[in-house]
C-alpha cells in the first residue's frame, strides 16, 4: 500500500529519491526497480525508516508523512 502511494504521488522527484536511498546511479530507471532495488538490500529493521527519510530529503515531506499513516 506504501508503494502504490509513492507510485502515484512521488512526481519528478523520484530521481532525487533514489539518491537519497543510495541507489547507484546506473540502476536509476524506473521507480518500481528502485523500490524493490532498496527493500532487498536494506536492513529490515531500517528500511521503513530509511524510506520515509528518502521521501522528506526528496522535498516530498507530504508523502513521507503519508506513507507513515499507512
Amino acid at each position: 500500500r506504501a508503494y502504490l502511494e509513492i507510485f502515484e504521488r512521488l512526481g519528478s522527484h523520484w530521481i532525487d529519491f533514489a539518491r537519497n536511498l543510495g541507489i547507484p546511479e546506473d540502476k536509476i530507471d524506473k521507480l518500481y526497480y528502485i523500490l524493490d532495488y532498496h527493500e532487498s538490500r536494506c536492513d529490515p529493521y531500517t528500511w521503513r525508516q530509511t524510506l520515509l527519510k528518502a521521501l522528506v530529503n526528496a522535498r516530498r515531506r507530504d508523502l513521507s508523512d503519508k506513507v507513515a499513516s499507512l
